[in-house]
């Protein structure tokens, strides 16, 4: 009857032996902000995300700077590019993913991801210069007939439009002089760039941002007037972009990213009680099968065997299904973008995924190795009392 219910004890064994196995190792992955740095690393990440924002700059960056003389879409690529080199993007990254981690891990409701953009835009303003120079420089002095030319079309010259200047008034040469380009009372667009870049914080709030980029899709969807524009206001600011306008206003996927860590801290808080749970068990089982020590060493090697050969059996399944399932799930759409980044995001996926179940693969390969190698014990033991028998029948 002992041996009955030792057997019995097998299954629940096994199963919070993987289990408990699986939650600590997730604890340990998918909470450390380390574990997410070292796999954009090694995946390079950032030299392919630096390739992709060098194939999409020269539209973006002509779009950017449309409507603003003396710069061409080469000038809008090289300034964009210096104002945010690869480096960029590495340092943001890795700082956005440690307060996400010490947010995830702690009780603070709100979620704040801040972004220093102070020396991008103190990049921009100095390349921005550098280049309205540089085509300054390079443009021939107008004579009287051009000079009237410009003006001309300074006078008539719309916002929405781009002006070409074919040349330049005598006595401008660089970017302090380019007022003499601009009759009397007319705005001039390098200032107005600063001023705009000057109402920029320099610590962004990501979450704020995200949020009223919503806030802007509701208002196309269903027409709200209460919903300002995202817009520069007469004071050339963009206060609506950076500031929360409705009091606890957060974006959608942050509530969802709440309820998750709330899952998340429960099912972690019960790691504890499942080892704890495990080791009666292990008493238990040990007390049933009390016996010689071939048969303890026989029990106890299933038992450990009968661990390590279906936790790793259930670690390869499980892998298989869950990166099948991130996969199909995360990889989805067809535009340009999407069909760029999928590779290296399937490749951060599987980077994920592996460091998840391979600690999972060692332990339940360690245990069933143990195991056989206590059945093997159990084994000599029984051959070995076997010849002993016959002497002391003999004696």
């Amino acid at each position: 009857m002992r041996k009955f219910f030792a057997i019995l004890l097998f299954i629940p064994i096994i199963a919070i032996f993987f289990t408990a196995l699986t939650l600590e190792n997730a604890r340990s992955v998918f909470l450390n902000s380390e574990t997410y740095k070292d796999i954009l690393a090694r995946n390079d990440v950032y030299g392919k995300a630096d390739e992709l924002i060098d194939k999409e700059l020269p539209k973006a960056g002509g779009d950017f700077f449309a409507n603003i003389p003396l710069i061409k879409p080469e000038d809008a690529v090289r300034i964009l590019r210096a104002t945010f080199p690869s480096f960029f993007w590495k340092e943001s990254a890795e700082g956005l993913l440690d307060q996400f981690s010490l947010w995830f891990k702690s009780d603070k409701q709100t979620l704040n991801l801040m972004l220093s953009v102070e020396k991008p835009k103190k990049v921009f303003v100095e390349n921005f210069e550098k280049t309205i120079n540089e085509r300054l420089a390079a443009l021939p002095v107008c004579n009287i007939q051009e000079l009237i030319e410009l003006g001309k079309n300074f006078a008539e010259n719309k916002e929405e439009q781009k002006m070409e200047i074919k040349c330049k008034p005598p006595g401008v040469n660089e970017l302090k002089d380019i007022e003499k380009i601009f009759p009397a009372g007319s705005p001039n667009f390098v200032f107005l760039i600063q001023d705009v870049l000057k109402t920029i914080p320099d610590n962004l709030n990501l979450i704020a941002v995200i949020y009223n980029l919503e806030l802007q899709n509701l208002k196309k969807e269903t027409n709200a007037t209460a919903i300002p524009e995202i817009k520069l206001d007469q004071n050339n600011q963009w206060s609506f972009l950076f500031k929360s306008q409705l009091e606890g206003g957060e974006p959608s996927f942050v509530k969802n990213l709440r309820e998750a860590r709330s899952v998340s801290q429960i099912v972690f808080s019960y790691i504890v009680y499942l080892w704890i749970a495990l080791g009666v068990l292990i008493v238990i089982f040990a007390f049933l099968v009390l016996g010689s020590a071939q048969s303890m060493f026989r029990w106890i090697g299933s038992l450990i065997a009968a661990v390590g050969g279906v936790s790793l059996a259930a670690v390869y399944g499980a892998k298989q299904f869950i990166l099948l399932f991130a996969t199909s799930a995360f990889l989805k759409g067809n535009d340009e973008i999407m069909k760029e980044i999928q590779p290296f995001v399937s490749d951060i996926l599987r980077d994920i995924i592996d460091r998840l179940f391979s600690p999972l693969k060692t332990a339940s390969a360690i245990a069933l190795v143990v195991g056989l190698v206590f059945l093997l014990i159990s084994t000599i033991l029984y051959y070995q009392k076997k010849k002993e028998t016959p002497k002391r029948l003999l004696r």
